[in-house]
């Protein structure tokens, strides 16, 4: 993380990044590194992978030509139970499972745009992680007030990053600055997410939004 960029490269911010959601989630991840865009190493991970309980990988699930994985974890023995999403960011979100003897292992293959892969692990992969440790799972959401107008645009629903806190005894969300499924950064000021629906042209400063904290996050 810390070495130079070279021409054409970006960092490798979602492996870290979600090693953070596994543990905060009460699991134990475990790294397998990084796959190149080619067919056997990117077979040889999903192997390995498929040893344990859950197998997460990010990127590559999409529709361009090195978008291998949808084809690998079919040809792995991975059933495909959905590929793709109608919300914003994570639309093109993969989820499959590979049964074994007595158990089985499910798999994520999770949009490669860093708030994409985010957004996914917290609203799909965390319950299951959670479920299956047997914990008890956390109410799904919360209701806050949003504190400043919102535009919604396209067809699909947004999952909006917010600063939610605890004001007088009432919960409030304040959206966050972002540029799309690639802005990272703007999760730096965000504790949460909220859900923006598309059969409204706005929200407004006072309404009430359905709001998600990410990780273990508590407000006090």
């Amino acid at each position: 993380m810390d070495q130079p960029l070279t021409a054409g490269k970006i960092r490798n911010s979602n492996e870290p990044m979600l090693l953070a959601q596994i543990e905060a989630s009460g699991a134990i991840p475990i790294s397998l590194g990084i796959a190149r865009d080619h067919e056997s190493a990117l077979r040889a991970g999903i192997e390995e992978g498929l040893k344990h309980d859950f197998l997460l990988l990010t990127g590559g699930v999409s529709a361009g030509i090195l978008d291998l994985v949808p084809k690998q974890l079919t040809a792995a023995g991975v059933k495909e139970l959905f590929h793709g999403v109608h919300m914003k960011p994570g639309k093109p979100l993969w989820f499959g499972q590979r049964d074994r003897d007595e158990s089985r292992c499910l798999v994520f293959g999770l949009p490669g745009n860093p708030v994409s892969s985010l957004t996914c692990y917290e609203l799909f992969v965390r319950p299951a992680v959670v479920k299956h440790s047997g914990a008890r799972i956390p109410a799904s959401h919360l209701i806050a007030i949003l504190t400043d107008r919102v535009s919604v645009k396209g067809n699909r629903p947004v999952y909006q990053p917010v600063f939610v806190s605890l004001e007088s005894g009432s919960l409030t969300a304040r959206p966050v600055p972002w540029s799309g499924s690639s802005d990272l950064r703007a999760t730096v000021d965000a504790n949460g997410m909220a859900l923006m629906l598309p059969d409204r042209k706005s929200y407004e400063t006072g309404d009430r939004v359905d709001v998600w904290l990410w990780g273990d996050q508590r407000l006090i």
